[in-house]
C-alpha cells in the first residue's frame, strides 16, 4: 500500500511537487494541476506530531462525482494525526495511513446518496528524520525527482491498474473476480485489462 524511505538516500530529493533544500532545512510545497471535471482534490498541511514537524500531502482522483475526493481532503489528515498516536516514525506514520484510509473508506460508504469514489495518494514528510512516507489507494502516483541527478525518477507508490499489477490480479481473482478485456468494434479483446460484470480498469478507490 505505501512505502517508507530515507530521503538522505535521494540527496533530499524532490517528492511530488515537495522539494527540500539541504542548506537550510526549509520545505516548500507547491502544486501544478489541471482540473478537467471537477472530481479531483488536493491538500497539503503541516502538523506536529510527537513534537515533531510533518508535511502531510494528499492527492485525490475523483470519479463518478466530487463527493468522494471531498471526503477524504476533509478528513484525511485528521485521521492520520489520531492514528500515529503520538509516533512521527515512518513505520508509525505508515500504519497510521492505512488506518486512515480505511476509516476514510467508511465515511465515504456512510454519506447518504453517495455512489462516487476516489483514487488517494497520500505523502508524510518528516524532515526531522529525513523520512518520507507515502501510502495510496488506486492510480494516482507519487514519484521522487532527484534535484541533484536531472532526469533520476522513482516511483514510490503502487500502481493499482488491473493491467500492469500482478498482485492486484492475484487479489481480485481471490475474491471470486472474473478478469477480461473489454470486446472492440472488432469483435476483438481491447483495451486494458478489467474486472467484470463491474468493467472497472481500478479497482482500489
Amino acid at each position: 500500500m505505501g512505502e517508507s524511505l530515507k530521503m538522505a538516500q535521494f540527496d533530499r530529493s524532490n517528492a511530488s511537487g515537495l522539494s527540500s533544500s539541504a542548506s537550510d532545512d526549509s520545505i516548500q510545497a507547491d502544486f501544478a494541476l489541471h482540473v478537467k471535471k471537477g472530481e479531483d482534490t488536493h491538500k497539503w498541511r503541516r502538523e506536529v506530531i510527537g513534537g515533531e514537524d510533518v508535511l502531510l500531502v494528499m492527492v485525490a482522483d475523483g470519479h463518478g462525482g466530487d463527493a468522494a475526493a471531498a471526503c477524504c481532503r476533509d478528513k484525511l489528515f485528521d485521521l492520520v494525526v489520531r492514528a500515529a498516536n503520538g509516533d512521527a516514525s515512518a513505520k508509525a506514520l505508515q500504519a497510521a495511513g492505512r488506518a486512515a484510509f480505511e476509516l476514510a473508506h467508511a465515511d465515504v460508504r456512510a454519506v447518504p446518496g453517495c455512489t462516487a469514489g476516489c483514487t488517494l495518494t497520500l505523502c508524510a514528510l518528516n524532515a526531522q528524520r529525513d523520512e518520507l512516507t507515502c501510502c495510496n489507494a488506486g492510480d494516482t502516483l507519487a514519484y521522487l525527482i532527484s534535484s541533484e541527478l536531472p532526469g533520476t525518477v522513482q516511483m514510490i507508490t503502487e500502481d493499482h491498474r488491473i493491467e500492469n499489477c500482478a498482485s492486484e490480479r492475484e487479489r481480485l481473482r481471490a475474491m471470486g473476480g472474473t478478469l477480461g478485456r473489454a470486446m472492440g468494434r472488432d469483435g476483438q479483446p481491447a483495451g486494458p485489462t478489467r474486472i467484470y460484470p463491474a468493467g472497472l480498469a481500478v479497482a482500489r478507490g
